[in-house]
């Protein structure tokens, strides 16, 4: 965190070290900052910065060039919805995923989605943070979750649908089950997607979902 001679703050950075990746939420880039990114950038691990003023690109982009590192820049689009805006689609038909019965399929799904993930950790993300699946002959094809849940806001995150399931609403059932707990616990529900991802905007918009803003992620592998 950066300050002003009153003790306001002119910029911040949380970073969190995940198990396979580091976040970085950037709020207006200070110089202060430098050292902290050439360590996270050292580390040689699948890093995302999320940038939260755009004018902020040009900074972060040079330091990495300079630093020799290899990444991309996306647009992604925050999406948010409240009580008010919210068009439920079949919630009723997403059930609420539990580690003693789920465990296995929840796995089987996150290997489809590309991810290798241990049963401890998968029960431990299942039993924190609210996920809902869709089932389809005994099969899940389908999640979404909350990964971060304030009074005020809930973090939508983990849409995922089986490719070989997509186009049939499920993405949208599962997304509409866990909006349909963050509005009714009075929290407005957030959500992040890629501004290329037309198919998932469409989704959520039919939800009530509307665009807050957009913002550029940065990619560094």
């Amino acid at each position: 965190m950066d300050v002003n001679e009153l003790g306001e703050i002119k910029a911040y950075m949380l970073v969190w070290y995940g198990p396979n990746s580091i976040g970085v939420h950037l709020w207006r880039y200070s110089d202060s900052f430098k050292h902290f990114i050439e360590e996270v950038v050292s580390r040689k691990t699948e890093t995302i910065v999320q940038l939260y003023h755009s004018q902020d690109l040009a900074k972060i982009s040079g330091l990495l060039e300079r630093l020799d590192v290899e990444f991309r820049v996306e647009t992604f689009l925050d999406m948010f919805v409240n009580e008010e805006l919210f068009r439920p689609y079949n919630p009723q038909k997403a059930v609420r995923l539990d580690p003693k019965h789920h465990i296995e399929q929840f796995i089987e799904l996150k290997k489809v989605q590309g991810r290798e993930i241990s049963k401890d950790f998968a029960e431990n993300i299942i039993r924190k943070w609210r996920y809902y699946g869709v089932f389809r002959d005994s099969k899940l094809v389908a999640i979404a979750c909350r990964y971060i849940a304030l009074p005020e806001i809930w973090i939508i995150g983990d849409v995922f649908t089986h490719p070989e399931y997509r186009g049939l609403g499920y993405g949208k059932m599962v997304t509409s089950a866990i909006t349909r707990d963050a509005v009714a616990s009075g929290a407005e529900a957030y959500l992040h997607v890629n501004k290329e991802n037309s198919i998932a905007i469409s989704v959520y918009k039919r939800l009530g979902y509307v665009v807050l803003r957009e913002r550029p992620w940065i990619f560094i592998y």
